[in-house]
């Protein structure tokens, strides 16, 4: 058993000891993540009340970040190539023959 699962099953139980202090019986875990399964229109409500709170960027914030993305990746790819040929180098230079040839 990892420390993981030693700390999660010492915070389950300290919760059931809450639990039982105050009067109530003790609730399982398993009991807490069962979720009754809603009907595809109940979701599909749910899908478009969650996306009605998103705050969507507006078209200049799209535009701005999608240039700034475009040079961060030219920039790092151009570093990834100096570096690919300078490594190429150092490795051609170094398994050169010392005769020159």
């Amino acid at each position: 058993m990892n420390r993981e699962i030693k700390r999660r099953m010492k915070r389950d139980q300290k919760a059931a000891e809450r639990q039982a202090a105050r009067g109530r019986p003790p609730v399982a875990p398993q009991q807490l993540q069962k979720r009754e399964r809603v009907g595809m229109k109940q979701w599909i409500r749910e899908i478009v009340a969650e996306l009605r709170r998103v705050i969507w960027p507006s078209r200049q914030e799209v535009i701005t970040y999608s240039i700034v993305v475009v040079v961060v990746v030219s920039l790092l790819t151009g570093i990834v190539f100096l570096m690919d040929i300078g490594f190429s180098e150092a490795v051609i230079t170094l398994f050169r023959p010392a005769g020159g040839g």
